[in-house]
């Protein structure tokens, strides 16, 4: 009994991250149905979702002030109905310009937040150890959210047409949020005990801005952003090795699996070996799998590869965060590298389709893609190898 109110933080956190591709796969499968229902073109549709992203960028530093002042369940909670009440106003929008409204609405308590917030949760809630160990299983929840809605969505809007389809969406949401707040409870957070006991275990916000590890960090998280946003290109990736279509589903299918294993193991791997160890692996493969898709025969292991380590901008950076900046702010620091994520992969998406369109081939940034995965590792591993030199 008192192990499963121990795991009430990650079941919560873990939830927050099924909800979290309701503001990205679940959003996507609305495109095409809204597209025909306005009769414009799909990239005037899909800026709505560019608006989000953008919104969501700058409102991600404010929502970690905001979780270090209210605390995780009220966060939660006003994302629980801010989210919902953004689907209705979905399901409800006749014109263009109305989802571009909602879309920046939905950019400020959205997937963004949710993903802070459950990250915020698994590193407050628990010791460093603890978090390393259970972090894999939280983000894993991610991938089953996206499978559970890839699986449902087609089906609802073929039944019920896309305004329900919306608001069913919506409803799907506010259940999971507030099941994790009343699974989360009256849980104590560790760093208060950890502020209690120490006057202050960590940086502040302010310390950590004015500390070269943290813009270490930053490097690293950019550089990292820009080859994982390749997710967005795989299937013209792969189709572009001459395989058909049957054939990208199947892969796609094999990546997305091997990433979401990927990440339990992860966290295993970090609280068994350690941080560095840990990364060092994980930054091996990532390397390993860009130099394997110059290859096409080697498609399989080098989307197994890639499948294991692109989970390292969701598992070890938040781990390492916290063992370098301390539980006393982690909310507010965080949020700023989750905001550097986003600012990375808004940038590099449509970077990576200007390479395609110039060079006829994404095959020209795998080598480059590899060099970053090392210089990645360098900054992180550097970081806290300072970062532990100015403690001694």
């Amino acid at each position: 009994m008192k192990r499963i109110s121990k795991l009430r933080p990650a079941i919560a956190a873990f939830l927050l991250l099924i909800a979290m591709p309701t503001y990205t796969t679940a959003i996507s499968f609305m495109n095409q149905p809204v597209s025909d229902q306005l009769q414009v073109g799909m990239g005037s549709v899909s800026l709505y979702y560019s608006l989000m992203v953008a919104v969501a960028i700058f409102a991600t530093p404010f929502v970690g002030q905001w979780i270090h002042k209210l605390g995780v369940p009220r966060i939660v909670l006003l994302a629980a109905v801010w989210g919902t009440g953004c689907m209705f106003l979905f399901s409800v929008s006749r014109a263009l310009w109305m989802f571009y409204a909602v879309g920046i609405l939905a950019g400020v308590l959205g997937g963004t937040a949710i993903y802070l917030t459950a990250n915020v949760a698994l590193q407050v809630y628990y010791t460093t150890a603890e978090a390393a160990g259970l972090i894999g299983f939280v983000m894993a929840g991610s991938g089953i959210g996206s499978m559970l809605y890839s699986n449902v969505l087609p089906v609802l809007l073929e039944k019920v047409g896309v305004a329900v389809t919306y608001r069913a969406i919506g409803a799907i949401w506010f259940t999971l949020l507030v099941l994790a707040v009343l699974i989360l409870g009256k849980a104590r957070p560790v760093t208060a005990e950890h502020i209690e006991k120490t006057g202050g275990d960590g940086m502040t916000r302010k310390e950590a801005l004015c500390s070269p590890v943290f813009y270490m960090m930053i490097g690293a998280v950019l550089l990292m952003a820009v080859g994982t946003c390749l997710i967005q290109h795989w299937p013209p990736l792969v189709a572009e090795m001459g395989y058909d279509a049957t054939a990208v589903g199947a892969i796609v299918s094999f990546y997305s699996a091997v990433l979401t294993a990927g990440k339990i193991a992860q966290g295993v791997l970090y609280s068994r070996v350690g941080i560095v160890k840990g990364a060092v692996a994980m930054h091996a493969l990532y390397v390993l799998g860009f130099i394997l898709l110059l290859e096409p025969r080697f498609v399989y292991p080098a989307f197994f590869c890639i499948g294991l380590g692109f989970g390292i901008p969701t598992t070890l950076t938040p781990v390492l965060s916290k063992e370098l900046f301390g539980p006393k702010e982690f909310a507010a620091i965080y949020s700023i590298l989750t905001m550097s994520m986003s600012i990375g992969s808004f940038i590099a998406t449509p970077a990576w389709g200007v390479v395609y369109d110039t060079l006829g081939s994404y095959r020209p940034g795998f080598v480059p893609m590899a060099v970053t995965g090392v210089l990645a590792l360098l900054l992180q591993v550097g970081a806290l190898r300072l970062q532990r030199r100015g403690k001694t």
